[in-house]
């Protein structure tokens, strides 16, 4: 059985974007094979947008187009890696269905407090991030659209973007034709929507890791009271299921870091050199929508690093938690396995950024001084 998609559930709004997007199925017993064969039109959608930057990245080495060589390599490569988090999603969605269950599942450990605030704010945030960049690709199609005659005024001949979503080449003998460029604008507004669903993708990342910081929270209540019940054999027993409840978030911890490595592990390697190239192509051409195209990567990148941070600081508060705990008052069999647990808080869980190490606030500091280098290069080399 798939994780439902049902109103009054977590991550309703995300899995309701993703389903009508194409990268979640209906049910458990949706035909496979149609499933897939959806979803690869779907992505040849995207991949004639791929194509076009292709041949822009060629006539620009070769200078035989106008169009910025770092414009089209930035928006090569950055749609490149937003489709592959969605292509990702979809290839793993049965992965993502038993993390969901698995998040749920309170039968065992109980109900952390004030889980439903949690959950409600929560989906907010990935919803609010898809709408603001959907929109802003719609209100920008609108815009060129109505600007497009001033923009061809201040063109050379060879530009051919002026009232376009994406930089984009037109064969000769279709560059004047307004109704192609109308065409092919449209296009391109159902290409953004084929990668748009990555934002609802990275903060499904955040809301797990959210929900299995409250359940940590729960835990380390639990473990602060470990010693005040006088009865060894009930102190033994309710140290054991506490060990337990520890072993079970290691999992879910696990399990979240097993479909994030393989759905958004990606972005931290291709952060550089996209960001790098837009901020360079905004600072040439002072590019609103390249800055929009760099802030949304941004924003996702720093989304990813503050939950891999996250997760770490609060599986070793676990430890601080128990160190902080009345334990000396405990039996002797329940003192000798605290060392044990303690032993086990310190062992490092996050979220793995392939193939730079894991997200934390580091690595963001890393990235951010490597595309400052870049940028200073691009800027004396093109």
């Amino acid at each position: 059985m798939l994780y439902p998609v049902r109103k009054g559930l977590p991550f309703y709004h995300n899995l309701l974007v993703l389903k009508l997007a194409g990268y979640y199925p209906k049910s458990s017993n949706y035909n496979k094979k149609l499933f897939f064969y959806c979803l690869v039109c779907w992505m040849s959608l995207w991949t004639g947008t791929l194509w076009n930057l292709i041949i822009l990245l060629y006539l620009s080495i070769q200078n035989k187009s106008s169009h910025g060589i770092t414009e089209a390599m930035g928006y090569l490569i950055g749609n490149s890696s937003l489709a592959l988090i969605c292509l990702h999603f979809a290839l793993k969605h049965q992965d993502w269905s038993h993390l969901m269950d698995a998040l749920i599942d309170f039968q065992k450990y109980g109900k952390p407090p004030k889980f439903n605030t949690v959950q409600t704010n929560a989906s907010k945030v990935g919803i609010t991030f898809f709408k603001v960049l959907f929109c802003a690709a719609v209100m920008y199609c609108v815009l060129q659209v109505l600007l497009e005659e001033e923009c061809e005024k201040k063109l050379t001949f060879g530009k051919t973007s002026c009232g376009m979503l994406l930089p984009t080449w037109f064969p000769a003998s279709h560059a004047e034709s307004k109704l192609a460029k109308r065409l092919l604008l449209i296009y391109q507004l159902l290409a953004c929507w084929a990668i748009a669903p990555f934002t609802v993708i990275v903060s499904l990342v955040l809301q797990a890791n959210e929900f299995i910081a409250y359940r940590i929270d729960h835990l380390k209540s639990l473990l602060r009271k470990v010693g005040s019940n006088e009865n060894p054999d009930l102190q033994l027993h309710q140290f054991l299921a506490y060990v337990q409840y520890h072993h079970h978030i290691i999992r879910l911890c696990r399990k979240l870091n097993y479909v994030a490595k393989y759905t958004t592990g990606h972005v931290a390697l291709t952060f550089v050199t996209v960001v790098a190239c837009f901020g360079h192509h905004s600072i040439q051409e002072k590019s609103l929508q390249s800055l929009t195209y760099q802030a949304t990567y941004v924003i996702s990148m720093c989304i990813l690093c503050y939950a891999g941070q996250n997760m770490q600081d609060q599986m070793r508060s676990i430890g601080d938690a128990l160190y902080s705990s009345t334990w000396y008052n405990c039996s002797l069999k329940v003192q000798k396995m605290i060392p044990l647990v303690l032993l086990r808080t310190q062992q490092p869980i996050g979220l793995d950024a392939v193939p730079l190490g894991v997200f934390n606030y580091m690595l963001m500091v890393m990235v951010l001084k490597t595309t400052y280098s870049y940028m200073s290069f691009l800027s004396r080399t093109i």
